[in-house]
């Protein structure tokens, strides 16, 4: 009802209010004995205040109006619809589309910003793709809602090798800040020279390389 012009609104409010139209070509109304139910996903109260939905029309319809939760605030019914929509498919084709463990979750978690219609869009699409017998895989359902593949972590070193880097870049920056003089960085790192310089020798460091001339 949101998409109608306000023409159509006027009209549609007239037959609300009389119960009659008058058709095309014909110069007598016509009495009719309806009820309507109207839709929307645009905010009307936003559509009044901007001149764009008739006031009248809206608080004709307001008196009844539900308003509908987006699917992801009842996700529990994603699968539901998901089972319902292959077994629809499943009745036009020779065989049932299988979901492995891996699909149905992620089917659950996704949001569905489309709603029901994309649930239904997806199921079909899954149906196309996926020959009769195979389990739909998460890669199938990645590639028919367009979802990433999350990146694995770069993976650590073991911790030796760790340690070694972490030691050797911690001596290397001591040995830059005095200028390769062993005694200040033994003194700033809190070390007995001859301990600090062994240490610096077993990771490779030469404190002459850090002297200035």
């Amino acid at each position: 009802v949101g998409e109608l012009s306000l023409p159509v609104q006027a009209k549609l409010l007239r037959v609300l209010d009389v119960q009659e139209f008058t058709r095309v070509g014909d110069t007598r109304p016509q009495k009719v004995n309806v009820r309507f139910i109207s839709a929307t996903n645009k905010d009307l109260e936003d559509m009044v205040e901007k001149g764009a939905f008739r006031n009248d029309l809206y608080y004709r319809l307001k008196a009844g109006m539900i308003t509908t939760e987006p699917l992801s605030r009842h996700s529990e019914d994603v699968l539901l619809l998901i089972e319902h929509f292959l077994a629809d498919n499943a009745a036009r084709s020779r065989g049932k589309v299988r979901l492995s463990p891996e699909a149905k979750d992620l089917l659950a978690a996704y949001e569905w910003p489309g709603n029901v219609r994309q649930v239904k869009n997806a199921v079909d699409t899954l149906c196309m793709i996926c020959e009769t017998g195979r389990a739909a895989t998460a890669g199938d359902v990645r590639t028919v809602l367009k979802i990433e593949t999350e990146q694995a972590p770069p993976a650590l070193p073991p911790i030796a090798r760790a340690k070694f880097e972490f030691e050797q870049n911690y001596f290397r920056t001591m040995l830059a800040r005095h200028e390769g003089n062993v005694s200040a960085a033994a003194s700033a790192a809190g070390m007995d020279r001859g301990n600090f310089s062994k240490k610096a020798k077993s990771l490779g460091l030469d404190p002459a390389d850090f002297r200035t001339t």
